[in-house]
């Protein structure tokens, strides 16, 4: 009788649970911060559909929340497809976890972001001043390539890095402390960020 019972919890469990897995249709999912909001953006593989896409979200990796839905036929058999969903809907400086549900077929993974403030202007270096490492975070939503240049007080070049991301990551270790002028180029030389930084170690 006891076997009996056990077996029809798992039967039980498969049927509402069933469909609670983690499946790989998605070439990406990531989080990032974009003028004041949160942008989520993935791309569902060629060959693979499902109906509807749910979006959820919580402070809690165990305890996720439907925050947005879009409707329809998703992904394609012949290519890949992208899509973006906006957060505006979030409480500053706080970790919020996010997944995506595929109909009724499974989820994708779960996926973190530390939001710190968001940023209103066009750049903000966290933290500042930077005593070991840090980011200087920007505007780029559409993954462009970026250029950071690290001027230290006498106006000598310290640092040049690129990034397609929204961030250019610091290792204060390897800089002397003072304050650093940062400017942020697009690669045919347009400027769209100056400001200053702190390194104090």
């Amino acid at each position: 009788m006891k076997k009996m019972v056990i077996a029809f919890l798992l039967v039980v469990c498969s049927v509402f649970y069933g469909n609670a897995q983690v499946i790989n249709i998605t070439s990406f999912f990531k989080a990032s911060e974009n003028q004041g909001k949160v942008l989520l953006s993935w791309q569902i593989t060629e060959g693979n559909t499902c109906n509807g896409i749910q979006i959820f979200r919580g402070t809690d990796s165990t305890q996720l929340t439907q925050i947005g839905e879009i409707i329809g036929v998703c992904g394609s058999i012949t290519e890949p497809i992208d899509y973006t969903f906006v957060d505006e809907t979030f409480t500053e400086n706080a970790t919020y976890y996010y997944r995506l549900e595929f109909g009724t077929q499974g989820y994708s993974e779960i996926i973190s972001i530390a939001v710190k403030g968001l940023f209103k202007g066009t750049s903000q270096a966290r933290p500042n001043p930077i005593s070991t490492t840090g980011q200087i975070f920007f505007n780029n939503p559409h993954g462009e390539s970026y250029v950071l240049t690290l001027y230290n007080a006498v106006g000598l070049k310290v640092i040049e890095q690129n990034t397609k991301e929204n961030f250019f990551a610091i290792n204060a270790t390897l800089l002397e402390n003072g304050i650093y002028i940062y400017t942020i180029n697009t690669v045919e030389g347009v400027l769209i960020a100056k400001e200053k930084i702190i390194i104090n170690r």
